[in-house]
């Protein structure tokens, strides 16, 4: 693990998807709670709790979205269908346990704060967030020198590991989650430390990695670095948050045909955090998928867990990574 990568890691339901107002080439200003808006949190200070942000979608000015948490540290967000899903732990509370909340994106209120579990032994982490077009919260999940790509129940808080992260076939370092609405394939944003970004599918159902994409031309437009966490809006332009100075950028097309980096604005925000709105519907009933095996005697995702997500849609810390 490279030595930039001593500070903290980690990393819904719902599917098929419906249409979108804005399209990330032609973003414009955005009015406060738009369900296909750009979300984010806010940078806390030292040890301190933070809140909930709408960026602009053309130089990402945060508006704060209700007053600043006096309780938690939210670590990544998603937005679906109007409601808010976050990660992270009671700032103040020493050796907190993860939890995964649902908020208000219009007032930034907690709906729901659950605490997490997973069945390992001993502490784990959680980072990132991101929707499958399957209807599935996706984030990672880390115990020790150990990485899964997992699920999490926002309603219940269980947290199920689906893919073995040391399976891939080479030294990548995982960073974020993303899932393009267009083609329904997930990607992994993951780098290899040498200042190009990268990411890779991942075949959920039997744990397969594609080959790595790099984006040479980022690095040349934004600087040496990596993703830090993104998302896809519904045209398949990746918004995303960048390591440096460069805070939040986007594709200036659909990223898969391979295009250039607009580079929006930096923020105060934390780096694992961001998200741009989905809207979504719930899909049909779909036998329960095959998971690839993980070495745990646990059931994938299904049922209960996705018609709760779609009906309501709605770190102790091992180590961290600068949030900001």
């Amino acid at each position: 693990m490279s030595a930039r990568r001593t500070t903290a890691r980690f990393s819904l339901a719902l599917a098929l998807v419906a249409s979108f107002a804005v399209g990330g080439a032609a973003a414009s200003a955005s009015a406060a709670g738009e369900p296909d808006g750009l979300y984010s949190t806010s940078s806390p200070g030292e040890g301190a709790a933070n809140g909930f942000v709408q960026l602009d979608k053309t130089d990402a000015t945060a508006t704060p979205v209700g007053p600043v948490s006096d309780t938690y540290f939210f670590l990544s967000v998603e937005v679906v269908n109007g409601l808010g899903y976050a990660i992270g732990y009671e700032a103040d509370a020493e050796d907190a346990p993860f939890q995964v909340f649902t908020w208000d994106i219009t007032s930034g209120a907690v709906l729901t704060a659950v605490v997490a579990t997973a069945p390992i032994d001993g502490e784990f982490s959680l980072e990132a967030l991101d929707t499958t077009n399957a209807g599935v919260l996706l984030t990672y999940l880390q115990s020790g020198d150990i990485e899964w790509l997992a699920s999490i129940d926002p309603a219940t808080g269980v947290v199920t590991p689906l893919v073995d992260l040391d399976t891939a076939p080479d030294g990548r370092i995982f960073e974020g989650i993303a899932t393009n609405p267009v083609t329904g394939v997930t990607y992994l944003l993951a780098d290899y430390d040498d200042g190009i970004p990268a990411y890779s599918s991942i075949d959920i159902a039997t744990g397969g990695f594609g080959e790595s994409v790099f984006f040479p031309q980022f690095a040349e437009t934004l600087g040496s670095g990596w993703f830090s966490e993104g998302d896809f809006d519904a045209t398949g332009t990746l918004w995303f948050t960048y390591s440096g100075d460069v805070g939040v950028a986007r594709t200036d097309g659909p990223a898969e045909v391979g295009v250039d980096a607009v580079e929006l604005g930096d923020p105060d925000i934390v780096s694992k955090a961001i998200t741009i709105g989905q809207t979504v519907v719930a899909p049909a009933p779909a036998p329960e998928p095959q998971l690839a095996a993980t070495g745990f005697p646990v059931a994938p995702v299904v049922g209960g867990a996705a018609v709760l997500l779609a009906a309501g849609l709605g770190m102790i810390v091992l180590r961290r990574r600068a949030t900001v």
